[in-house]
């Protein structure tokens, strides 16, 4: 099924990271891991300072009510998967959104990043057409923040692989391919590991993770949408 993508993959403009703090926005424990993880390892090899917004606790993976057994567990595999990617715990800001309502409080998520984010950041969020309310909401307010603020803005992407045409993907300038060098592969494939919760049976329920969807993860290249693109109101 990747094939699809390849014409506009490779379309993709090849991009060395910026020299700056990057802040990654995860909507769940693993997201910054599976859309960012070889970038946020690049970024802390280089010597570059790195901030997890960690905007809800994944509770509700499996059960629409929470689970808040399921909350520390996750909270867990996020700290312990941001070590093999250079990040130490106290670098992940919490933010408490219950999983699956972050739409119902962007207000409250853009007061925050408001406060968190500078202008000479690199801010990585979610893209708002990732095939997930979560996912959108989080990429609405970084929009929002990044727009104010004026620091660069990358999108992250991951629901948008397994459900988007390829149509539907920016092309050229407006999207970014960044090479992975092969300790940065290795230490995302390490810390995807770490989200067991996701990747193994829980409680009886089928994982949320597979082969298939995980794929995207395991390529030497990572991709982004450049956010200043969608600040002009391009598609």
């Amino acid at each position: 099924m990747w094939s699809r993508w390849s014409d506009v993959l490779a379309r993709a403009t090849p991009t060395e990271p910026p020299a700056r703090r990057t802040v990654v926005i995860a909507p769940h424990p693993d997201d910054e891991t599976l859309s960012s993880g070889g970038l946020i390892h690049h970024q802390c090899d280089a010597g570059h300072e790195i901030v997890i917004v960690a905007v809800t606790d994944g509770d509700a993976a499996y059960d629409p009510c929470g689970d808040r057994a399921l909350a520390e567990k996750r909270r867990s595999e996020q700290v312990l998967a941001a070590t093999h990617l250079g990040v130490d715990a106290r670098s992940i800001v919490r933010i408490g959104i219950a999983d699956g309502k972050v739409a119902d409080n962007e207000i409250v998520l853009a007061d925050r990043l408001r406060r968190l984010v500078r202008p000479d950041d690199l801010l990585v969020s979610s893209w708002y057409q990732d095939f997930h309310p979560d996912h959108e909401a989080v990429g609405r307010a970084a929009l929002t923040v990044a727009n104010e603020i004026g620091c660069l803005l990358w999108f992250s992407l991951f629901w948008t692989w397994h459900h988007a045409r390829p149509e539907q993907l920016p092309t050229g300038a407006a999207l970014l391919s960044v090479s992975l060098a092969s300790p940065s592969v290795l230490a995302k494939q390490q810390a995807l590991e770490c989200h067991r919760s996701q990747l193994l049976p829980y409680e009886g329920a089928v994982p949320v993770l597979d082969d298939r969807t995980i794929e995207p993860a395991t390529w030497a290249r990572e991709y982004f949408i450049d956010g200043t693109f969608h600040a002009r109101g391009r598609s």
